[in-house]
């Protein structure tokens, strides 16, 4: 079995508890592998690497760049915190390994959550130049450009048309994502399990 450590490396604290979490699995006879940088593309197939334990050492912005890596590989992803809200990382660092060996023997309870992808298109003088394809645990957001020009857009769910509006932008989250952006722009928080997306305008022009 081989365990995946995805580090905050501007946190000393949380590299060096990824050292003393290395040797510790090493000792147990896992085998260890380090993400590179985090906030860079990293897209590792888990399946053929054998990963059945993902831990991320950080604040909830490396869970999410944790929850990216995993992607759809169903691979759990173990939180320890070591930054300043530790919302999502529910594991405190002081007893990381103790949280770890409950997680290798399966006796933490694991919460599936739902994620979201995005088929982005980008068009200019009525050409494609550009298109990507977006995947996160929280949340998408669709915001003013660099120009500051209000954002005109239209909402429709499972092909049916809900209304056009124009606003500072648009958020798409998820359950985990419904306690980020969405909550500062007036969205509900809803329960970890809500399989379905939350929709928010940021700033609407109501009048």
């Amino acid at each position: 079995m081989s365990v995946l450590l995805v580090v905050d490396n501007t946190q000393e604290q949380a590299k060096a508890a990824a050292s003393e979490l290395t040797g510790a699995l090493e000792r147990l006879g896992y085998d260890v592998e380090l993400a590179p940088n985090p906030r860079l593309c990293y897209k590792p197939d888990l399946a053929k690497t054998g990963v059945e334990l993902v831990v991320s050492l950080g604040g909830d912005g490396t869970l999410l760049r944790a929850a990216n890596i995993v992607h759809y590989s169903g691979v759990p992803i173990l939180g320890i915190s070591y930054g300043h809200l530790g919302f999502l990382t529910a594991a405190p660092g002081s007893e990381q390994l103790t949280f770890l060996e409950l997680a290798l023997a399966g006796e933490l309870h694991s919460s599936r959550r739902a994620c979201l992808e995005a088929d982005v298109t980008f068009i200019k003088e009525g050409e494609v130049f550009s298109e990507k394809n977006l995947f996160c645990l929280n949340e998408i957001a669709l915001s003013r450009g660099i120009d500051g020009a209000i954002v005109a857009f239209d909402v429709s769910v499972s092909g049916n048309p809900i209304t056009s509006m124009r606003a500072d932008g648009f958020v798409v989250a998820s359950a985990t994502g419904s306690t980020s952006y969405a909550l500062s722009a007036g969205g509900p928080v809803v329960t970890p399990d809500f399989g379905g997306m939350i929709c928010i305008p940021v700033a609407p022009h109501t009048i």
